[in-house]
């Protein structure tokens, strides 16, 4: 792979689909960049996954790093122990791993929390001109951005010139830019989309997470379960699952959330599908054109409508979806829904019993 000598990124990526999504522009929007990575344990399996990175070729260095315990130790110290480790973070930081060495060119993250930002704070001593980049991370990327600067970072800026990374308003790749809803005015560019016919991508990301040919989706319809229960949220989801399963019958199976910790639906007779195969890989590796997914808000049912060149029928259940759901209290989000039901046209959402069977049955006669 061709390398530009003269920009240098780094990678940040907390999760699977932030994985995938750094991958995608390290391949096809940045590839003649130099470029490491760091991989977070807030990442499944991070260490093997690093490794397999390192075997792929794909980033110059890779870092794995144990940073989830940062956020966590911040409410252990008094606030100028904090404040004190905004100012100079190099020793939290070398207790969560290796610091990145280079002088980078693109600070290119998905999220943002206190690694993330305490980071910033050294890789700007190197190089006073480093670009922040944001990149597509679900359904929350379209809308309310929950960075934030304190005061210490305001003095830090004043007297240092470290501009805090919570007060920049980053450009953002997005696979649907038209659906940003936050209204900052920053500048929002098109992911390109991942497509089955992109082998040299697929092959990429299955050698990154291992996979092997996992489990079929043999039914033509799979219900996302929500972590509600695991929350302690007083819900109708299981009313919901089972009456979809009383409309579809053999037709569905529920990928249960593992935070929840039950299948509570045996006693209704309803499959599970137990693919350990992130549901995004499942995605370029199988063919889910012709399935159905259903769920109130799950990321795992839109975001193929926002990945994939060609995705499946989905139908979201949040006007029958009874209780609490923190999305569906963001008014942002609610104008996100709105935007992606004009833009994607196989997205259903019924707002009755009989929207709903009439919504189902015509997604598995497809």
């Amino acid at each position: 792979m061709k390398r530009d000598k003269h920009k240098k990124d780094l990678y940040i990526c907390n999760s699977v689909y932030q994985l995938l999504n750094a991958v995608n522009l390290r391949m096809n929007v940045f590839s003649e960049d130099a470029a490491d990575v760091v991989i977070s344990d807030i990442c499944p399996d991070h260490e093997r996954t690093a490794q397999r990175i390192r075997e792929s070729g794909l980033f110059d260095s890779v870092y794995a790093v144990n940073s989830k315990f940062i956020f966590r130790q911040q409410y252990k110290h008094t606030r100028f122990r904090v404040n004190l480790y905004r100012v100079d973070p190099s020793s939290l930081l070398r207790k969560a791993g290796p610091i990145p060495k280079g002088k980078y060119d693109r600070y290119i993250t998905a999220a943002f929390d206190d690694y993330i930002s305490m980071l910033f704070v050294l890789l700007q001593r190197r190089n006073r001109h480093i670009e922040h980049i944001r990149f597509e991370d679900g359904g929350m990327s379209y809308v309310k951005d929950h960075a934030c600067v304190n005061d210490v970072e305001r003095r830090m800026q004043r007297l240092f010139g470290i501009v805090p990374l919570g007060s920049i308003r980053a450009p953002m790749y997005l696979y649907e830019p038209e659906l940003y809803s936050a209204g900052d005015g920053r500048t929002v560019l098109p992911m390109p989309k991942l497509s089955k016919d992109d082998t040299r991508f697929i092959s990429a990301v299955n050698g990154i997470f291992g996979v092997a040919e996992g489990e079929e989706l043999r039914q033509k319809a799979v219900f996302f379960e929500a972590s509600y229960q695991a929350d302690g949220l007083k819900t109708n989801d299981k009313e919901l699952i089972e009456l979809c399963g009383s409309i579809l019958g053999d037709e569905l199976a529920i990928k249960l959330h593992p935070r929840n910790g039950v299948n509570r639906f045996r006693q209704a007779g309803i499959s599970v599908f137990k693919s350990d195969m992130p549901w995004e890989l499942y995605c370029l590796n199988y063919d889910v054109g012709g399935k159905l997914l259903i769920s109130v808000t799950s990321n795992a049912a839109i975001s193929p409508q926002l990945f994939l060149a060609e995705p499946p029928r989905t139908v979201l259940l949040y006007k029958l979806f009874q209780g609490k759901d923190v999305l569906l209290e963001i008014e942002e989000y609610k104008d996100y829904l709105a935007k992606i039901l004009k833009k994607c046209p196989r997205i259903r959402v019924p707002e009755d019993e009989a929207a709903l069977r009439a919504a189902l049955l015509e997604g598995v006669r497809e």
